[in-house]
């Protein structure tokens, strides 16, 4: 009796731009920067709240420095809520949850949305550029 080869699943273009925002929070809370930068394109950008555009390599792991040295961020949660591809590019988005504290050294839970656009680079998928920004009134950071 012969058998009849299954077919092996692959990954969709779609499940790997939702696998990213999930290695970035654990990469995050892991305060992991390298594998953090890793997550880009050699051209990235973060698009940060209160900051200048952060470029490259170089300038991506001093963001992410400088945000874990002043922010203190903690338990950093995201949900996916929308993913979509176009050839070699797709974009994702999505909500947040994080822990920061605040010059003051006050603690503070911000939430807010985030998005991320993608490029495909070989057979993966890398960030291009990453913006969020908080759902908080900006009385929250002043006082």
């Amino acid at each position: 009796m012969a058998t009849i080869a299954k077919p092996i699943p692959t990954v969709t273009d779609e499940q790997m731009l939702r696998a990213i925002p999930q290695e970035f929070m654990s990469y995050h809370d892991e305060r992991n920067i390298d594998k953090l930068v890793n997550l880009f394109t050699d051209d990235g950008r973060i698009l940060a709240p209160f900051r200048p555009v952060a470029q490259g390599k170089t300038g991506l792991r001093e963001s992410f420095r400088r945000a874990f040295d002043e922010f203190d961020q903690r338990t950093l949660k995201v949900d996916t809520t929308h993913v979509e591809v176009c050839g070699d590019m797709g974009f994702s988005m999505g909500t947040f949850k994080v822990n920061i504290k605040m010059p003051t050294g006050k603690r503070i839970d911000d939430q807010g949305k985030w998005l991320v656009a993608a490029r495909r680079v070989g057979k993966t998928w890398k960030i291009a550029a990453h913006c969020w920004n908080t759902d908080l009134p900006i009385t929250s950071f002043t006082t």
